[in-house]
């Protein structure tokens, strides 16, 4: 069944949100306290524009901890009563099926009030009550309690709402002023390799120019530029279809650049293909070496890659897309360099650095989920676990059933309890 983008690839994990360092940072580190205990400020405030991923955002908590969400959206009415018997029963009652022992005392739910600075706090209002209501449930609470807002500062001003503030971290997911920002790049960055991730699993290509001018035009709104991304693709897809005689192959062009030799058809591929640059670039670094015959030649074409590697790496660094055409130029000379071709058919290899990469992060998500499973499980640090890795090892290794019965009770994954027992 058809389903817009912006859902189909919904973030999972706390990883795959497109949020900067700084900010994973801090809400690890509310994250991480609910792990040990209870800490000071039990509720987290997502606050910023919509599209951001402030509700999906905590949804990912929730999955980190392997627990529901019970939420109370902007549909719900929210008075001192309702909020009372939804969110004060949720946050200081456990779930019966817990699968925790009654001594434990990590949470079992997070509470999610969506859209919180929505809640009218007037005496004839329909939420009559309820800020005030969930200061006092978020002062109470056994449970972490998420609360996402458009408009900080216009909750502040309602009646209740300091003692909410008081009780809550809050985490401000901001429009980037200046672009040379730090944090402004690395949004950016992000952003760019899971647009990129995305057109690549749906098959479609959007160039370096319409990218920029939907990333300009909807700012941190991910919603939005998931959705025109969509949109555009599409409509670059349906007008290519009538351009092409067929879709273009990688090993097609990979021919074009490394076999006929002809700059300028080099050019034209490298600039309408529907792979990345940064595939291309990959590809012809691993097949380079066999179609080169002359040690010269190929020190010649490796400097033409490194060279067009540099400058399509200012297309980030100095948010300039002109580098990636200067790019393009250089390495759609790779193959002219080379006075002496192979003339044998040649098998063209998969880039062995993208196998790497893909084996060695799928590695480090499965460790990371693993260590913060068993954390939750032992109340202590994702330190102290990875200090302590090697005993899990050992007795995967001497007791494989006690072991499989640990990684059931964890729920661990088949990938998770494969890296905790060192296989």
């Amino acid at each position: 069944d058809w389903m817009p983008w912006s859902e189909k690839y919904r973030p999972q994990t706390l990883q795959d949100i497109i949020i900067t360092d700084d900010l994973y940072t801090k809400i690890y580190s509310w994250v991480e306290k609910w792990i040990f205990g209870r800490p000071q400020k039990k509720g987290l405030i997502l606050y910023g524009p919509p599209g951001t991923g402030k509700s999906s955002t905590a949804y990912c908590i929730a999955k980190s901890f392997g627990i529901p969400v019970i939420e109370m959206n902007g549909s719900s009415q929210r008075n001192s009563d309702k909020m009372k018997e939804v969110a004060g029963n949720a946050a200081n009652t456990r779930d019966i099926f817990s699968d925790y022992s009654a001594t434990d005392n990590k949470p079992d739910k997070i509470i999610l009030i969506d859209e919180a600075d929505n809640i009218d706090a007037g005496r004839s209002g329909t939420d009559s009550g309820g800020i005030r209501e969930l200061a006092s449930i978020i002062r109470s609470t056994t449970c972490p309690i998420i609360l996402t807002m458009n408009d900080f500062y216009e909750f502040r001003r309602k009646n209740g709402a300091d003692a909410v503030i008081s009780g809550s971290d809050a985490i401000e997911f901001k429009q980037y002023s200046r672009r040379n920002d730090v944090n402004s790049k690395n949004f950016r960055l992000k952003l760019l390799k899971r647009v990129r991730e995305i057109l690549a699993k749906e098959g479609k290509s959007l160039g370096p120019e319409i990218l920029n001018e939907i990333f300009e035009r909807d700012g941190t709104d991910i919603r939005a530029i998931l959705n025109d991304i969509e949109a555009a693709a599409s409509t670059v897809s349906a007008t290519m279809s009538g351009d092409r005689d067929e879709p273009s192959n990688i090993f097609r062009s990979l021919e074009s650049i490394l076999i006929d030799r002809d700059p300028a058809k080099s050019l034209s591929v490298l600039t309408d293909t529907d792979f990345t640059f940064d595939q291309l670039l990959l590809w012809i670094d691993e097949n380079l070496v066999d179609v080169a015959e002359n040690p010269v030649d190929l020190a010649s074409s490796y400097e033409n890659i490194a060279i067009a590697d540099l400058y399509n790496g200012f297309v980030i660094k100095k948010q300039h897309f002109a580098f990636q055409r200067y790019a393009q130029e250089i390495a759609a000379l790779t193959g002219s360099t080379l006075e002496n071709s192979a003339k044998h058919f040649l098998k063209f290899q998969f880039p062995a650095y993208l196998s790497r990469m893909s084996a060695v992060r799928d590695s480090r998500e499965a460790r990371k989920s693993a260590h913060l499973k068993l954390a939750r499980f032992n109340h202590s640090s994702t330190g102290i676990i990875s200090a302590y890795e090697w005993f899990f090892r050992l007795l995967a290794q001497y007791s494989g059933q006690e072991f499989s019965s640990l990684a059931s009770r964890l729920l661990l994954s088949e990938a998770e309890a494969r890296i905790l027992g060192g296989k």
